[in-house]
């Protein structure tokens, strides 16, 4: 493992999306511009409103509005979380680990 570690290239600690300061969070999934458009994207085509302020405020929000219903709407809002989370997450690694811009 140690030598896996030592031939691969730690990902820069600052923006890997817009390459400034360091990375976190609430930068990563709100405040990045590739985020930002993301999220725009979403609501623009879903019609959703998620909280744009802190991680915890949506996960709050995604838990007590649409975790307990189980009509089609709150498990598309649930599914479009899940896969925007996922597609900001994937292409930070690509960029952080140099493997191509994906979507940008």
């Amino acid at each position: 493992m140690d030598r896996l570690l030592a031939t691969m290239t730690p990902p820069n600690p600052n923006r890997v999306s817009c390459n400034r300061d360091l990375e976190s969070h609430k930068h990563l999934f709100f405040m990045c511009r590739y985020t930002r458009s993301v999220w725009d994207e979403v609501n623009g085509r879903a019609g959703i409103q998620w909280p744009s302020v802190q991680w915890d405020q949506v996960i709050v929000w995604a838990t007590s509005s649409y975790n307990y219903t189980r009509n089609s709407n709150n498990k598309i809002a649930r599914s479009l979380l899940a896969a925007s989370v996922y597609l900001v997450w994937q292409e930070r690694n690509m960029r952080g680990f140099r493997l191509k811009a994906g979507f940008v």
